[in-house]
Formats: structure tokens, sequence, C-alpha cells
């Protein structure tokens, strides 16, 4: 019984993610450009990249590149006023 429950529920999950639409053009590039918002993720998209942590690693990776930035800045603001 349980393992039926467990079939359906995959079924549920995988066509929740599957639509005819064509992708839109803003998914298909690499990454967005900095001050837009991410693309829109379909369902299945969502559960995966939960359940793998790809989203917690993407998030990071922006972190990431923001605190170098800034980072970045600060240190050439210092160096400008330590000449």
């Amino acid at each position: 019984m349980k393992s039926a429950l467990f079939v359906v529920a995959i079924c549920l999950l995988v066509s929740a993610g599957c639509s005819d639409a064509p992708e839109p053009q803003s998914q298909r590039t690499e990454s967005s450009p900095v001050g837009q918002p991410p693309a829109e993720r379909s369902t299945l998209q969502t559960v995966v990249g939960g359940l793998t942590g790809q989203t917690a690693v993407e998030r990071g990776k922006e972190a990431r590149t923001k605190i170098q930035a800034a980072a970045s800045n600060k240190n050439s603001s210092l160096n400008e006023v330590l000449r």
C-alpha cells in the first residue's frame, strides 16, 4: 500500500512539472543579470532543487559573489585613502 502511494506521489510531482509551453527566453540563459529576479521554475525543478541542495548551493555562490564585490570595493576605497 505504501509503495502504491509513493508511485502515485511521484507521478503527480512529475506531471506537475511537465508543460507543453516552450521554455521562456529568460530560462535559456546561463545566468540572469544582476538586479533581475530569477526565472520562474516549475514545481518539479523546485522539488528536485530543494531535495538535492542545488538551491542552497546557488544561493551560496550568489552570496559569495556579492561579498567579494563588496570587499573589493572596500579595499579599493581604502587604498585610495592610504595613497
